[in-house]
C-alpha cells in the first residue's frame, strides 16, 4: 500500500508542476495587457497633443493590439 501511494504522488507531481506553469503564463499574459492598456494611453495623449495625418492609423493599430493581447488571454485561459 506504501509503494503504491508513491507511485501515484510520483505521476501527479508533472501535473501540478503544468498548473503552476499555467498560473504564470496567465499572470505573464495578464501583465502584457497592462501594456497594451499603457500603449493605449500614450497613443491617446500623444494624438491629443501631436495633430497628424497619420493619427488616426495609429489609434487603430494600439487598439488592435490590446484587442488580440485580450483575444490571446481569452484563448490561454480556455486552453491552458
Amino acid at each position: 500500500m506504501e509503494v503504491q501511494g508513491i507511485v501515484s504522488g510520483a505521476q501527479t507531481a508533472p501535473y501540478q508542476i503544468w498548473f503552476v506553469f499555467k498560473i504564470f503564463s496567465l499572470i505573464g499574459i495578464g501583465l502584457y495587457i497592462v501594456f497594451a492598456l499603457t500603449a493605449v494611453r500614450q497613443v491617446y495623449l500623444m494624438t491629443s497633443t501631436l495633430k497628424t495625418s497619420g493619427n488616426y492609423i495609429l489609434q487603430f493599430m494600439v487598439w488592435a493590439h490590446l484587442g488580440a493581447s485580450l483575444i490571446l488571454f481569452l484563448l490561454a485561459a480556455l486552453t491552458l
